[in-house]
């Protein structure tokens, strides 16, 4: 089985490396890891040492758009893309066990794996040392029986390709692209399951740069991205508005207190912009590239 791992980047490279490094050391190493990035300056230190291995594309940003453009360097004789955050770290089975969890069944199409921590999630940065002692604690808990799930996690995922030739992601997300990843496993889902597989264990370190950091933008994008995704007919309305309210309640809250109050009040304010732009009738997802 041969494998390919695509990672979009922008301004992580120590994430970046240890990712590089998490993959070098699998137990079934990738046969290529396509790594995409706006700009040189990008790439973390020492990826020249993996020439051969690891293929860089530069010159797209976005994460829609960058992994696009690392899908189309993808050999044609691979059998199964995996995704990864640049800011994701790995047991080293990873890989192994995913390609295990696909054999189960051909009508398996796309993975999604077990985070033991998420700082994205938490909104806590989670630490080298906090991952590494996740691992060496995921060995002594039994696994659980991989599940059906009804999207997959964007930061760590996998497709089986004569599943998804032809899947792109949509571009019309710019910049962070919030919710390309569950656009992508709608359609990917309409070709057979998803599933999430509990022995292929990661962790998401959620660090405190990338799209996430430009709060008036990603506020937008918070209620943007759902009604356009809502509109496309890739959710239903009430996972829309699910999307939508979960987020802007949080907004709220964090605005009134906490130690992120000056981030919770631009990405309001973005909340705000954005429902006036939908009132008008004018809400578009690429409006975020002008502000």
């Amino acid at each position: 089985m041969k494998t390919a791992v695509i990672v979009a980047t922008v301004n992580r490279q120590d994430h970046l490396a240890r990712l590089i490094r998490d993959l070098s050391q699998q137990t079934v190493r990738p046969d290529v890891v396509l790594v995409s990035a706006p700009e040189a300056k990008d790439l973390c230190a020492g990826i020249e040492g993996y020439v051969g291995w690891v293929v860089t594309i530069i010159g797209r940003r976005g994460a829609s758009a960058q992994r696009n453009a690392a899908l189309d360097h993808v050999p044609s004789d691979t059998d199964f893309v995996f995704f990864f955050d640049d800011d994701m770290t790995l047991r080293n089975d990873y890989i192994e066990n995913a390609i295990s969890a696909f054999a189960v069944s051909g009508e398996i199409v796309g993975l999604t794996g077990n985070v033991l921590l998420d700082g994205a999630g938490s909104g806590r940065p989670v630490s080298f040392p906090e991952a590494d002692e996740a691992f060496v604690l995921s060995f002594e808990s039994p696994s659980e029986i991989s599940t059906k799930v009804a999207k997959l996690y964007g930061c760590n995922f996998a497709v089986r390709l004569n599943a998804a030739t032809d899947l792109r992601f949509d571009e019309r997300l710019p910049l962070y692209s919030w919710l390309e990843d569950l656009d992508f496993s709608k359609r990917l889902a309409q070709r057979g399951a998803l599933v999430r597989e509990f022995t292929c264990f990661g962790v998401h370190h959620g660090s405190p740069s990338g799209g996430r950091t430009q709060h008036l933008r990603f506020g937008y994008s918070q209620i943007t991205n759902p009604v356009y995704l809502w509109r496309k007919g890739s959710i239903k309305s009430a996972n829309a508005a699910v999307l939508i309210f979960r987020p802007l309640l949080a907004n709220l809250r964090g605005a009134l207190s906490g130690d992120s109050k000056g981030a919770r009040r631009a990405r309001l304010k973005g909340n705000a912009m954005s429902v006036a732009d939908l009132v008008r009738g004018r809400l578009t997802p690429e409006r975020i590239t002008t502000f």
